[in-house]
């Protein structure tokens, strides 16, 4: 996997998270209003996006630098969210 596949997937796990905050905070003001016919599907929706966003987190967690082979967002101090590998130092477009 290529340094930038990773950063699609960091970038794929944080939109999946805001769409489960935006749908949830929905969710929330149309319990509020009494429309109890929406309130399920917009839950529904807001798990699901939760459920990605946490399979998203646990390959984060697993892939490998291409380039040094050890985990990309570090063993013991995780970064999930970092552009460069926490070992090496190597970015998505470094030549050198």
């Amino acid at each position: 996997m290529t340094i930038q596949s990773i950063r699609r997937l960091q970038i794929a796990c944080k939109t999946s998270f805001v769409l489960f905050l935006i749908i949830s905070f929905k969710a929330s003001i149309l319990h509020l209003f009494d429309a109890g016919h929406l309130f399920v599907p917009f839950m529904l929706a807001a798990l699901f996006f939760l459920a990605i966003n946490l399979i998203l987190l646990f390959i984060i967690s697993q892939t490998k630098c291409p380039v040094c082979h050890r985990t990309y967002v570090g063993r013991r101090k995780r970064n999930f969210f970092t552009r460069a590998c926490s070992n090496c130092g190597r970015r998505a477009g470094d030549n050198a």
